[in-house]
């Protein structure tokens, strides 16, 4: 699904237009990574957590040429999904 998609389905479900559901969309994307970018987590009960985790520095090999090459470390956003989810993702696919 996309966000056009995305968009359609919640102003469908709640009658609200589309651009004011995409506004709001846009203002949760946007404060998630400002949260994420300040080191908080963002916990949504029944949905999961978005965090800032660190990737070590490592030797990695350029898949063309065969090159080692040095990977800086890095931080990069994670999300883990919240536990009741994935219960109910494991009952459906049996």
């Amino acid at each position: 699904m996309r966000k056009a998609e995305l968009v359609d389905n919640i102003a469908r479900r709640t009658g609200i237009t589309r651009i004011e559901v995409a506004t709001v969309i846009d203002s949760f994307i946007a404060e998630i990574r400002e949260a994420i970018a300040n080191g908080n987590e963002v916990e949504l009960r029944g949905l999961g957590t978005f965090t800032l985790r660190e990737k070590k520095a490592r030797i990695g090999k350029n898949p063309r040429t065969g090159e080692t090459i040095h990977v800086p470390e890095k931080k990069v956003p994670a999300f883990r999904i919240s536990l009741d989810w994935k219960k109910s993702l494991s009952k459906n696919t049996k």
